[in-house]
């Protein structure tokens, strides 16, 4: 099976860009996470009980989108992603059902890579 070099392509300006975006990430104070409040998660306790507890979470500061959106290599990759017919046919378009849609842009799309490169990456070297 031939390889597509405009997916191949995207895919190296996608771990390139989500390579770039973990390194500015790592260099913030935060790591990029903020704390959030979750109330009643089940935790076992030392009894081998179950039981609702109240705990603090982390998630992903999506504040720091914007300064991602602005890296070279996210230029690299909106680059690569409107010259695969494959990819761009799908940007910028109404995708889903006359009862539900949504428009699909890269913006919105890419910082969902991230936790998929960080997957990948980890399983690649385990």
């Amino acid at each position: 099976m031939t390889q597509d070099p405009d997916l191949e392509r995207f895919a190296s300006a996608l771990r390139e860009w989500a390579d770039e975006a973990m390194a500015y990430l790592s260099g913030l104070p935060d790591g990029g996470m903020q704390a959030i409040w979750r109330a009643e998660e089940w935790q076992l306790d030392s009894d081998d009980v179950y039981r609702r507890r109240n705990a603090l979470k982390t998630s992903v500061n999506y504040g720091y989108i914007d300064p991602l959106l602005q890296l070279d290599s996210y230029r690299q990759l909106e680059e690569a992603a409107n010259a695969s017919p494959c990819i761009s046919s799908h940007l910028d378009t109404v995708v889903g059902s006359a009862f539900s849609r949504s428009r699909l842009e890269l913006r919105s799309i890419a910082p969902c890579c991230r936790p998929i490169h960080c997957l990948s990456s980890w399983t690649s070297h385990n």
